[in-house]
């Protein structure tokens, strides 16, 4: 769902959905598993998304019960880290979402960087730290391993992101960082208790 000024005069919506942030689009979503990671990892090094239970009407009549989620557009960056479009540059799935095609060049060598040299080395450490929020990129690991998410690798599902010059300190220093991301296909997601919680020894 989009606000854009042909619907309403406005690109962003007139009622804010989630707390202090103002939202551009929303997805709505059936299962709970994402959702439930997403608040588990808010206090970790990594964007994550907020959203809301929803019923879900269609012509008037219920449909089913769903979430109504933020999703990670250009007005996600701005309203959370006061990022504008300009200098954001997003990468999902090895393909540019914003940015420039030099911002993906910059990205491709840092893989190729990361993988061609030793990273046991001190000099070649210390440009992975200059280049990457390495407590993001730790903590994006330990939640995939942790949930193990069985629809994951470093090619598919994942997002990373950074502003295109560093202009202060934290998510402004230019690094790239990672963000939680389609993450319902975690493995416990597909055990189901019979019975309740306090009647299992």
């Amino acid at each position: 769902l989009y606000s854009r000024p042909l619907y309403s005069g406005s690109s962003v919506f007139s009622v804010q959905l989630f707390s202090g942030v103002d939202s551009h689009s929303v997805s709505t979503r059936e299962d709970a598993y994402d959702f439930v990671v997403h608040q588990l990892l808010e206090d970790r090094d990594l964007g994550t998304l907020d959203a809301l239970p929803t019923q879900l009407f269609l012509n008037g009549e219920f449909y089913y019960s769903s979430y109504l989620r933020e999703r990670y557009d250009k007005q996600w960056f701005q309203s959370h880290y006061g990022v504008k479009e300009k200098e954001l540059v997003l990468i999902s799935d090895n393909e540019l979402d914003y940015g420039t095609e030099a911002d993906y060049a910059d990205y491709e060598a840092l893989m190729d960087y990361i993988q061609t040299h030793d990273c046991a080395d001190p000099a070649v450490w210390a440009e992975i730290q200059r280049q990457i929020d390495v407590q993001s990129l730790l903590d994006y690991l330990a939640a995939n391993f942790y949930c193990n998410n069985i629809d994951w690798r470093f090619q598919k599902n994942y997002k990373l992101w950074r502003v295109r010059s560093a202009r202060g300190e934290g998510v402004l220093d230019g690094r790239w960082r990672w963000l939680a991301y389609d993450m319902d296909a975690v493995g416990w997601a597909s055990m189901r208790i019979e019975e309740p919680l306090a009647s299992i020894d």
